[in-house]
């Protein structure tokens, strides 16, 4: 993760985190796409990354599952284990989505929001391959698109507001993905796509909380590390 993305949840950023946003119609709209997910999925071990402060422990506590959570910050982890009603049933790691060895873990369903967005393409992809070590049969992943089925002019339209949006942002830059590319990447790591859900929608992005399951890998093929890799009878 580049440093100042790890630098920018510590301290008041971490402490006034939820206060900032938990009011905001794109808060509700996430709260409510999880809840739906998390109630199809039913998971018994869940392992959340990046955990920031847990938002979601009311959800995980309604359905007393086993949270891994594991956070760069340890600021962000030092609020959520703050709001923690019951003290077991969690375990929270500080560490790098790019490097932590979620191998131990074994999870039903991988979480990762508010991320994907914060890193270039190529490194999202990275890191939905590495909650896959993880053995996680579901995967809700929260991110911005552009729109699979968007024109030439609104690709172009949304780029280019998305640059301005960058440039005022003083060095706090985000990607937004082309939607096609990041279900192709997904499946491609041998996630499929079960159902999305809209979040909100600017000049800039579509935002949507989407449910992958884990599948079989395509004839020809196989997953190593989580990522689809072709055989050697494969043709080229």
């Amino acid at each position: 993760m580049p440093e100042s993305l790890e630098k920018r949840y510590q301290g008041p950023v971490a402490a006034t985190y939820d206060s900032q946003r938990s009011t905001s119609p794109r808060w509700r709209n996430e709260n409510a796409a999880f809840d739906h997910f998390l109630d199809c999925v039913k998971p018994a071990v869940i392992l959340d990354c990046p955990f920031g402060t847990g938002r979601w422990i009311p959800a995980y506590d309604r359905i007393q599952a086993t949270v891994h959570g594991v956070d760069i910050s340890a600021d962000m982890l030092q609020q959520a284990g703050a709001k923690r009603p019951r003290t077991a049933g969690y375990t929270l790691t500080v560490g790098s989505i790019f490097d932590y060895d979620f191998s131990a873990i074994q999870a039903d369903l991988a979480v990762c929001v508010r991320f994907l967005n914060w890193v270039p393409f190529d490194k999202a992809m990275q890191a939905v391959s590495r909650l896959g070590l993880s053995g996680a049969g579901f995967l809700v992943a929260g991110c911005s698109v552009i729109p699979a089925g968007a024109g030439a002019m609104t690709r172009l339209c949304m780029k280019t507001v998305l640059a301005a949006r960058n440039i005022r942002a003083g060095g706090k830059t985000q990607y937004v993905h082309d939607e096609s590319a990041f279900i192709e990447g997904l499946r491609e790591r041998c996630w499929k796509m079960e159902a999305r859900r809209l979040i909100f929608r600017n000049a800039s992005r579509c935002n949507y909380f989407y449910l992958f399951s884990r599948m079989d890998p395509v004839p020809g093929a196989r997953c190593v590390n989580g990522s689809r890799q072709r055989s050697h009878n494969e043709g080229s």
